[in-house]
């Protein structure tokens, strides 16, 4: 387990990222609990705030120069580390904003 003391839930987005054996394996490995995807849960990654704050961190790592994966992994983590708790909440409570607006579009 990765968090031996906390109750820790996996779920899945369906990004095919995620699909491989390998990745599979691994989850099943580490989280005892799992959600499992929803067809419709990848078309809906504008809405999950998750997908922003990668959105933020690909954006910082954007014209850097990275030249192995432990400098990608540093990077990652200190970008990381600068998200705050009031960037977090602003996303969470942007949740109702943004599916209003995806059923607007009928989407």
């Amino acid at each position: 387990m990765i968090f031996p003391d906390v109750n820790v839930i996996w779920q899945d987005d369906a990004d095919s990222k995620h699909r491989s054996s390998y990745a599979l394996n691994k989850i099943d490995e580490l989280f005892y609990e799992r959600i499992t995807p929803d067809e419709e849960a990848s078309k809906m990654a504008d809405i999950w705030p998750i997908e922003n704050v990668w959105g933020h961190i690909k954006e910082k790592i954007d014209g850097c120069e990275i030249t192995n994966i432990a400098m990608l992994r540093n990077k990652i983590v200190k970008i990381w580390n600068t998200i705050t708790p009031k960037m977090c909440s602003k996303l969470i409570n942007s949740i109702p904003k943004r599916l209003q607006c995806l059923i607007n579009k009928q989407g």
